[in-house]
């Protein structure tokens, strides 16, 4: 169907997102599950794999973040 291309970006663009930050929920909260576990090995008393999924997903989405905002910017002043 023609004319119907910006709408199929849309959408992508939209579940794409979507499922990303699912993706990324579901690592902040099983973090949290095995921190709450407290599953060996331990350091200071704190399961090392609960702190690793924080800091993974805090780094991919503050990452994910920029590359939107660059992309945004770079839509924006190339008009």
């Amino acid at each position: 169907i023609e004319g119907m291309e910006p709408m199929r970006e849309t959408l992508d663009s939209v579940s794409y997102r979507i499922v990303f930050g699912l993706l990324l929920a579901s690592v902040i909260i099983s973090s949290s599950v095995v921190i709450h576990a407290s599953i060996p090995p331990l350091w200071h008393g704190i399961p090392v794999f609960g702190i690793l999924g924080f800091v993974a997903s805090g780094i991919v989405g503050i990452g994910y973040l920029a590359v939107l905002t660059i992309k945004a910017l770079i839509r924006l002043y190339h008009r």
